[in-house]
C-alpha cells in the first residue's frame, strides 16, 4: 500500500482518475487505481491469502477488464456492481484550498473558520507585523513580501477558492489583476460597489478577461448584513460553501426530501436504499460528491517514517443514507495508539469505528470490514447529534 499512496501524492490532477477497492467476494480487498482505459496500479488480493496469485485467475482478469471499459461510467463516489461483486469507486479531485490576499481584522476569523472546514489556507501580507497575525491565526502557509511576488508562487486551479480582503484600494488592484489569470474555483473581493467596480474597470484597462472579471464576487460575501470582521468572514465562507456546492445541488436536507418525494412518487422509479434493520425502514442513499479530495493529511502520515512498521486502519465511508455528517467518501486513518487523522463525522458514531479499527489492529486481522455506523438510535441521543442516518465504513488494513 505505500506504492499506492506515493503513486496518489504524484497524481497529474488534470486527468481523471478514479480509485477502486472490491468490497465483496473473492476478491474483496483488492485495490486499483485507474486513469482512462488504463491501470496505473493494483494489489490484488484473494482471500487475503498468497496462496494462487489472483492475477493469475480469469475471474480477477475480467473484473480488471470490466472496470477499465466502464472506466467513464463508474460512479464518482459510490458502489459499482461488477462482474464479481460490488466495487467502491471514487474519482479522484484536489484538495479545496483558500488563499487570502491581506492579513488584517477580517482575515483572521476567515483562517480560523475555513481551517475547521478542513481547507488549507495560505495567506499573503506585505506587513511583518499582520503576517504574523495570520499565522497564529492558523494559516498553513503565509508569504510576507509584496503581493505580486507572493501570488506569482501560487499556480491556482479549478479547486482554489481566491478572497481579496487587502488594506486599500491600488492593493485590491495588484492582486486581482494577478488572480484574474490563473484558474480558480471562487474570486471573492471586499469593498463598495462602487469601489470594485473602479477596480474592475482597471483591471481590464490592464489587459485581464472582461469574462473573468464579470465572474468575481463583489461584494464578497452572501447578503446577510454582516457588519463585524467575524460577521464578514462568516458571510464569505458561506459563499465559498454555496459556491463549491452548487454543483451537488442544494442544503442536505433538501436532498433528502427530493429523494423521499422521488422514492413516493408514483413513477415506477426506485432510489437506491439502505436497509435500516432495526426498523425496516428505508431511507435514501445521499448522492454525494462528483470527486472525493485525495486526502493529503493521510497520504502525509501513511508515508512518515515515524509510523513506518506500525499497523494502521483507514476507515472510510462508501455510503450513507439519511442526514448523516460526513459524505460518502470521508475517511479516518486510525493509529495503533488509537490517535485519528481526518474525521467521518465525529461522536458515537466515529468513536465506535474507532474501537473496531483498534480491534482489528489487536487481533491481527488484516482482511477488509464492512460496518455500519447508525446515527438514528438512544446512543446518538444522548451524544445531542441531531444528523441522523446511518454510515456504511470500509475498514481496510495498511502497514
Amino acid at each position: 500500500m505505500q506504492e499506492y499512496y506515493k503513486t496518489l501524492r504524484h497524481l497529474d490532477m488534470d486527468s481523471k482518475h478514479i480509485a477502486a477497492a472490491v468490497t465483496e467476494g473473492a476478491f474483496a480487498g483488492s485495490r486499483l487505481l485507474l486513469a482512462g482505459g488504463t491501470i496505473l496500479w493494483e494489489s490484488a488480493v484473494l482471500d487475503h491469502t498468497p496462496q494462487q496469485p489472483a492475477q493469475a485467475l480469469p475471474e480477477y482478469e475480467a473484473l480488471k477488464k470490466e472496470l477499465a471499459a466502464q472506466f467513464w461510467n463508474l460512479p464518482g463516489c459510490g458502489i459499482y456492481q461488477s462482474c464479481t461483486g460490488s466495487v467502491y469507486c471514487e474519482a479522484l479531485g484536489r484538495e479545496k484550498k483558500l488563499v487570502i490576499c491581506g492579513g488584517g481584522h477580517v482575515s483572521i476569523p476567515l483562517i480560523r473558520i475555513c481551517r475547521m472546514m478542513g481547507y488549507p489556507v495560505t495567506v499573503l501580507e506585505d506587513r511583518p507585523k499582520f503576517a504574523g497575525n495570520a499565522k497564529q491565526a492558523g494559516a498553513c502557509e503565509v508569504y510576507c513580501e509584496p503581493f505580486a511576488e507572493g501570488l506569482a508562487k501560487i499556480q491556482g486551479d479549478t479547486d482554489t477558492f481566491f478572497v481579496i480582503v487587502t488594506r486599500g484600494h491600488r492593493y485590491d488592484q495588484e492582486c486581482l489583476l494577478q488572480i484574474a489569470r490563473k484558474k480558480s474555483a471562487y474570486i471573492g473581493m471586499i469593498g463598495s460597489r462602487r469601489r470594485a467596480a473602479a477596480v474592475k474597470e482597471a483591471v481590464i484597462k490592464q489587459g485581464a478577461d472582461p469574462a473573468v472579471i464579470a465572474k468575481v464576487y463583489t461584494p464578497v460575501g452572501l447578503a446577510i448584513g454582516a457588519k463585524t470582521p467575524e460577521e464578514i468572514a462568516v458571510a464569505i465562507a458561506a459563499q465559498i460553501i454555496q459556491v463549491k456546492n452548487q454543483k451537488t445541488g442544494g442544503s442536505l436536507p433538501a436532498q433528502v426530501a427530493e429523494a423521499e418525494d422521488a422514492k413516493n412518487a408514483d413513477t415506477g422509479a426506485n432510489l437506491p436504499v439502505m436497509q435500516d434493520t432495526d426498523t425496516g425502514a428505508n431511507l435514501p442513499v445521499i448522492q454525494d460528491a462528483d470527486t472525493v479530495p485525495i486526502p493529503v493529511n493521510i497520504i502525509d502520515a501513511v508515508l512518515d517514517e515515524a509510523y513506518q512498521g506500525e499497523p494502521k486502519v483507514l476507515a472510510t465511508i462508501i455510503r450513507r443514507k439519511g442526514s448523516a455528517p460526513q459524505e460518502a467518501g470521508a475517511k479516518m486513518l486510525v493509529l495503533s495508539d488509537g490517535n485519528c487523522i481526518g474525521t467521518i463525522g465525529g461522536g458515537c458514531a466515529e468513536s465506535e469505528i474507532q474501537k473496531k479499527a483498534l480491534l482489528m489492529m489487536r487481533e491481527g486481522k488484516k482482511k477488509l470490514e464492512l460496518c455500519c455506523a447508525d446515527l438514528t438510535g438512544d446512543a446518538a441521543e444522548e451524544e445531542g447529534m441531531v444528523c441522523g442516518g446511518r454510515i456504511d465504513v470500509m475498514l481496510e488494513w495498511i502497514e
